[in-house]
């Protein structure tokens, strides 16, 4: 069963859209609520949750806020965003941060509520299946096709170098120029670092 958390400060708007739609029909079921973005983000540290339906617009802490928080806490989790709000930099920005679907709260019509849930469904199908075929590939694989054949160096070879590659990590400019970016990676292929230190870089 796919479980759902909606927020939305709305309770007239938040209670008709749990219990209208028709989630149990896709195997969904809504296992809470949450007036605000802060209240949401409690209810998830001790709830397991698959799917957020958030309005944008609310007090303590707006959907957009709680969208970033998510993001950085929760990045297998799958929001949908149901708003009144149909502001293009709004929707922008709800899609950025990894939405899958906008919905404007005035466009929903109980005719069309079969085909709403159908498309989040869909879309979190989809989303599950681009996270499969995604997958990490062996660790070892994954090394040897980073740093070619050879074995790790010992760790207590390589401080010095190693806090040269944290010096240039720390230049944000290999973000925006290709030599510097090759200059890192050539370093960071010739340290061999383990795969916890590589990651950590």
């Amino acid at each position: 069963m796919i479980k759902l958390l909606v927020v939305d400060d709305d309770r007239q708007a938040s209670k008709g859209l749990i219990s209208a739609l028709p989630w149990k029909e896709f195997g969904m079921e809504v296992i809470g609520e949450s007036k605000d973005g802060m209240r949401a983000l409690e209810f998830l540290e001790v709830n397991e949750v698959d799917l957020l339906i958030t309005d944008l617009a609310m007090p303590v802490m707006s959907g957009i806020e709680l969208m970033r928080h998510v993001r950085e806490r929760y990045p297998h989790l799958l929001v949908v965003v149901l708003s009144f709000h149909q502001d293009f930099e709004y929707v922008q920005e709800a899609l950025r941060l990894g939405a899958i679907d906008y919905i404007a709260k005035d466009q929903m019509a109980r005719e069309r509520y079969v085909e709403i849930v159908e498309g989040i469904h869909k879309r979190m199908m989809e989303k599950r299946k681009e996270s499969k075929s995604l997958k990490e590939p062996d660790e070892g694989l994954e090394l040897e096709m980073f740093y070619g054949e050879g074995g790790l160096i010992e760790e207590t070879n390589k401080e010095e170098q190693y806090r040269q590659i944290v010096t240039l990590c720390s230049d944000s400019s290999w973000v925006f120029r290709i030599e510097s970016f090759q200059e890192l990676v050539s370093q960071l292929r010739s340290i061999r670092l383990s795969r916890n230190k590589l990651f950590q870089l």
